[in-house]
């Protein structure tokens, strides 16, 4: 221990006397070795340099991965004064490159490749840069001007189509049980993704750098498949970022799943409900049918699963995830048991697998149902959201234009967006629609600049303006049309029902991890025009209407039925 002091004073007056007399650099203690410290700065510092060196531009044959790989045993056990040299060797190696920040200053300020030009409303916070009382002078120095770095190529890791950042990396699929290095690459890639690209970054419920910070003994300790993609998802879930809350890399849930048409569930008046179901095996499960323990557990236990996995921000998405999850399984058989007519019955359901083999997922896929008709003796036209075809929407309105009223349902996955509908057959007036905003990818740490769009009605051949009623409806299970029912909520007198949406809006872009663990991130920042939030909050619900059992049982459609009641009122 002596002889350690020794050399430590030793190396600290010889950097004090140096030739070129540069200042010594400043540490807190130079013989210091935190081991979750050493692991923060080397993400940090990674991240930095993997997205703003040059060194790393697009047709570079150097690997950010791999020299991350090298870096963290080295600089896990390293002190104070070796870890800062050892990222400075790092840097300095990988080649000298320009420095201006006035030529970064006036792309921050500058036209965007979206045709924005105002300035940027969130950048990310890089003061850690300045502290060199943690880094050293010299580090300090030379990151500052990796983040002003001059490069006319982009990043290698960073594609952009349609002004959306997509993400190049490794997947690493042959790695079932990553090790230590590389489960903190699945952190450090993540960690920084989030970081320099997240628009609802200013919106997480904690800083991000305590996300790190807590995530790092977690991603050390995830030994093994099971373990280390739980971490993956407990990592993911720290966004709160509505376009993961269907993700289905939770291994806890299972890689089988009951097809659909065998039976369905959904929380109703907090009881699982069946919601569809067909005879098996002389077992008449029915409509209206409450399962009291699927695959062994309960609505409460398979609530608290998802909680502990998923960010789930209202009952509304709790309640869809837990119709989905409820009946997957890690296993070939699902057992229910289900109260059917005052009588407990229990059941074993075939699964099949969905999770490897995307081709299983074609089972789920039904008919086309019909996209629009008349209902109620012709009095109203039903638009059915989720198979609408923008093609067809001339042919469509001219058959309900002599209607009451016409509902128009965005329940489920949005097959085409509806905006030409809304601006070309429902008003004359121009309307500020909504704000929104994305992350900068040619400017890593851009978080959004706030865009304005507008409807701008059409005078073309196939304008009409509608003078009948128009009642939206939507619900937890709206997926890829709360865009669609914002503008349709600009439609004058437009009444919007149901519950709650998921509030991702629209824009997502994947993102891999080492051991092919896919996720998906939100690309967009979305409000209503100089109004709430919508991202992560769903869109405005007019009047809440959600189904009952006693409806289900008996068939009813209660949100059709409401839309109905107000048209014809």
């Amino acid at each position: 221990m002596k002889k350690c002091l020794i050399f430590a004073l030793s190396t600290i007056m010889l950097l004090s006397c140096s030739k070129d007399k540069e200042p010594a650099d400043k540490v807190l203690n130079p013989l210091e070795v935190n081991e979750i410290t050493n692991l923060e700065i080397l993400c940090q510092v990674w991240g930095l340099v993997k997205y703003h060196h040059p060194a790393f531009k697009k047709g570079s044959t150097l690997n950010a991965d791999a020299d991350l790989l090298e870096l963290i045993p080295k600089i896990r056990k390293a002190n104070t004064v070796t870890r800062n040299q050892i990222l400075l060797d790092w840097i300095t190696g990988l080649g000298a490159f320009q420095s201006s920040k006035a030529s970064f200053d006036s792309k921050v300020n500058g036209k965007r490749i979206y045709a924005q030009t105002a300035k940027p409303d969130y950048i990310v916070d890089m003061s850690w840069i300045d502290n060199d009382l943690i880094l050293g002078t010299k580090l300090s120095a030379e990151l500052l001007k990796v983040r002003y770095a001059a490069t006319s190529e982009g990043s290698k890791y960073i594609e952009i189509l349609n002004d959306f950042c997509y993400f190049i990396e490794d997947g690493y699929a042959s790695i079932t049980d990553p090790s230590a290095e590389y489960r903190l690459l699945s952190l450090f890639r993540y960690w920084n993704i989030v970081e320099y690209f997240f628009p609802l970054k200013n919106f997480l419920p904690r800083h991000w750098n305590n996300v790190l910070t807590d995530n790092i003994p977690k991603f050390l300790e995830a030994t093994g498949n099971l373990e280390y993609r739980k971490a993956v998802a407990f990592l993911v879930k720290e966004t709160y970022d509505p376009q993961n809350f269907l993700n289905d890399m939770v291994p806890v849930f299972g890689n089988y799943i009951v097809p659909s048409s065998l039976f369905t569930v959904s929380v109703i008046e907090n009881k699982l409900i069946v919601t569809t179901a067909y005879p098996y095996n002389n077992y008449n499960i029915k409509v209206g049918d409450e399962i009291v323990t699927i695959g062994g557990r309960s609505l409460s236990e398979i609530k608290t699963i998802i909680h502990e996995y998923f960010s789930v921000r209202s009952q509304d998405m709790l309640h869809s995830l837990v119709s989905f999850y409820a009946t997957t399984t890690n296993n070939s058989r699902l057992s229910v048991s289900y109260l059917t007519n005052g009588e407990l019955v229990s059941i074993d359901y075939p699964t099949i697998k969905y999770r490897d083999e995307p081709s299983h997922i074609a089972v789920f896929t039904r008919a086309i149902p019909v996209i629009y008709t008349l209902v109620e003796e012709g009095a109203i036209g039903y638009i059915n959201g989720a198979y609408y075809i923008r093609a067809e929407a001339a042919t469509m309105m001219n058959y309900l234009k002599d209607t009451k009223g016409i509902i128009i349902d965005l329940r489920g996955v949005q097959r085409e967006n509806m905006n030409n509908l809304a601006y070309n057959y429902f008003t004359k007036s121009d309307i500020m629609c909504f704000d929104w905003g994305q992350s900068d990818p040619a400017t890593p740490g851009i978080l959004f600049r706030t865009n304005q769009s507008s409807l701008h009605y059409s005078n073309g051949v196939n304008y009409m303006t509608y003078p009948g009623k128009v009642v939206i409806i939507a619900d937890e299970t709206t997926r890829e049309g709360e865009m669609s029912i914002m503008i349709l909520q600009t439609i004058p007198g437009a009444i919007t029902i149901g519950s709650q949406t998921c509030g991702a809006v629209v824009g997502s872009t994947p993102i891999v991890f080492p051991g092919n663990i896919s996720c998906r991130m939100s690309s967009l920042h979305c409000r209503y025009y100089n109004g709430p939030e919508v991202q992560q909050n769903g869109v405005r619900i007019d009047i809440e209407v959600k189904p009952t059992i006693a409806g289900i049982k008996e068939g009813r459609d209660e949100l059709y039925e409401k839309a109905v009641e107000l048209i014809l009122k």
